[in-house]
């Protein structure tokens, strides 16, 4: 008996240690900022729902990320997990199943862009945040030509030296850096594998560094906390410049 006890005393610190070891890791990388990544489009009323981080719950419970009023959707129906070659959903065990493109999965499957997901009766498309193709519009975009006629309020992130075009409108953040998930995507040295993150809310743009080696500039200043950006601003990373272009302000 006294053996059991005193190999107690030693066991239940070295379990704990292997379990903070495990854990603690994925807690962290879940809660990352990496932005968003990916959105869950309601055919029903065209709402997006934005994914961030790297798991996204789904279910009834109002404990899950994205939660579904729905007497068909089980309290923690599925999850919606980031992996380096996408996204991933998996059933949690619920009681109606989980469809992609009306077929039921009984294991992790992967996620294509356009994909219909169904759990109980609702019914999204998955839509995933890729990296933007650079146009050469500049011209195009400069206001006060007679070709300059736009339907809504037009965003660019302009790289100075190229003329690359990026356009962002639409989007609620845009991940400037090196990393194979970012939407604009900056192959140079000390540049970090997310450097930097474009930010939309109510309305207006904002900027804030995501803790890189080497930092981020706003019109030549260091950018310390998020910080909101206008039209004509200039964001500097690492010696690529940037100059934000917008037509407008609109409501998230």
């Amino acid at each position: 008996m006294d053996f059991i006890v005193d190999a107690g005393r030693w066991l239940l610190p070295v379990l704990a240690a292997v379990i903070v070891v495990f854990c603690v890791p994925s807690l962290l990388k879940g809660n990352a900022k990496i932005g968003v990544t990916g959105y869950l489009v309601n055919e029903a009323n065209g709402d997006r729902i934005p994914l961030s981080g790297y798991e996204v719950s789904v279910g009834r419970s109002k404990v899950c990320d994205i939660i579904l009023g729905y007497n068909t959707v089980s309290r923690f129906h599925a999850v919606l997990s980031k992996h380096k070659s996408g996204w991933r959903v998996t059933d949690t065990g619920s009681k109606t199943g989980t469809y992609i493109n009306s077929e039921k999965i009984d294991k992790p499957r992967a996620l294509e862009n356009g994909d219909t997901l169904v759990f109980g009766n609702a019914v999204f498309v998955f839509v995933e945040n890729t990296p933007i193709e650079p146009q050469q519009t500049v011209e195009q975009y400069e206001q006060g030509t007679e070709e300059y006629v736009p339907d809504g309020p037009v965003t660019y992130i302009i790289d100075e030296s190229t003329g690359d075009a990026y356009r962002i409108d639409g989007l609620l953040t845009c991940m400037i850096g090196r990393g194979d998930d970012v939407q604009i995507q900056l192959n140079r040295p000390n540049v970090s594998r997310r450097h930097a993150m474009l930010v939309f809310d109510e309305g207006q743009w904002s900027v804030t560094d995501m803790d890189s080696q080497f930092g981020t500039m706003l019109n030549g200043k260091p950018v310390r906390r998020m910080t909101k950006i206008k039209d004509g601003d200039t964001i500097d990373i690492c010696g690529t410049t940037y100059v934000f272009r917008t037509s407008g302000e609109v409501s998230a």
